[in-house]
């Protein structure tokens, strides 16, 4: 395994995704996850309506929705940081977590619905895996992926429509394409630009602001209001 700072983008005339049938099938195969889960959060609603269960199990419809993925997700990701081969063991428990979190992706309104109320967005984040401290102020439109990779300490404010990508593809100098995994560290006290974008890797010092609708590069480090460190440059 190879260090995840080393990884670099590099011309190939190789596939981006060279994955074996059955590794794509699989992965064709957990993409059905999210389905399944809409229609089991239905199921837990439909069912007391129509009487088949009594009317207090409409509890299960809340907890299949919001309890059910960082289980699911914890059980089966741990933190998992490094370069590993697109379709190693790590990237389908990878891909398996991304499928538990994609309902939220393509349906923000639950978490904004969450947001509402103070400190309840943070907290559903730690069932994830986040490290997160108190009085972090989460600006509508947030993103945050790969939610075990990410920390952030307290008193911290998140612009609006800012996104939190721990993980990358990239091709590296020997043109194999990989995962890279990486957490997000941000220190206490900090403001992250409205809809800006932070990666793998990326370390905002305490008390740092970023800018707006900057996307940092991998592993950069922001300190004392600009970028000190990163793969690119």
């Amino acid at each position: 395994m190879q260090d995840a700072s080393s990884v670099e983008l590099a011309p190939s005339t190789l596939p981006v995704l060279d994955i074996r049938p059955l590794a794509r099938l699989l992965m064709v195969v957990l993409g059905y996850i999210p389905l399944l889960h809409c229609v089991l959060v239905g199921a837990c609603i439909a069912a007391p309506v129509v009487g088949w269960w009594p009317l207090w199990t409409l509890c299960f419809a809340p907890a299949a929705l919001l309890l059910l993925p960082p289980l699911m997700a914890r059980l089966a990701s741990g933190r998992g940081e490094g370069t590993f081969e697109i379709g190693s063991a790590v990237y389908f428990r990878w891909w398996f977590c991304a499928q538990w979190q994609v309902v939220f992706n393509r349906l923000p309104f639950i978490e904004e619905t969450i947001r509402l109320v103070p400190g309840l967005y943070s907290t559903w984040l730690r069932l994830w895996g986040a490290r997160l401290g108190a009085l972090i102020y989460w600006s509508p439109g947030c993103v945050v992926l790969d939610r075990q990779l990410v920390e952030i300490g307290g008193q911290t404010v998140l612009g609006a429509g800012a996104r939190l990508h721990p993980h990358l593809i990239a091709r590296g100098s020997d043109g194999v394409t990989r995962l890279v995994l990486a957490p997000i560290r941000i220190g206490e006290g900090a403001l992250i630009g409205g809809l800006s974008v932070l990666t793998a890797g990326n370390e905002i010092g305490a008390g740092e602001m970023t800018p707006a609708t900057k996307a940092l590069p991998p592993f950069s480090i922001w300190r004392n209001g600009k970028r000190v460190r990163g793969t690119n440059g």
